[in-house]
């Protein structure tokens, strides 16, 4: 892995990382915490570690976690692999910001207890 690959990790898992410490919701949390399992899978594990991000706008983090995955195809990751990410990244951001009308939470069905499959 060449360092600017390694840099480019890197900013992708602390913008996460930084949704998952700042997300509304456990569920979100956890939804965030899923994107990084699989992007640490698809580079076998070989991933660096996280820095601190001085951003305290999740907005913002979100937008550049979507740019900074999508940047990977410079480094050859698979355009599957990143498209399944930015859905990973989408839904967390989703459940952690779904609200109805009575400021309770939308699950997605694969959560919600209610729904039958």
């Amino acid at each position: 892995m060449l360092l600017a690959h390694a840099i480019a990790i890197a900013e992708v898992r602390s913008y996460i990382a930084a949704l998952a410490d700042s997300a509304a919701t456990v569920l979100g949390s956890v939804a965030y915490d899923r994107v990084l399992i699989y992007l640490d899978s698809v580079h076998g594990d070989q991933v660096p570690a996280t820095t601190e991000i001085p951003l305290d706008d999740p907005a913002t983090m979100y937008r550049l976690a979507q740019q900074s995955t999508s940047d990977l195809r410079r480094y050859g990751l698979d355009g599957l692999h990143i498209e399944l990410a930015l859905a990973y990244l989408t839904d967390a951001w989703t459940l952690d910001h779904s609200l109805d009308g009575h400021g309770a939470r939308l699950l997605p069905s694969w959560i919600d207890p209610t729904e039958s499959s």
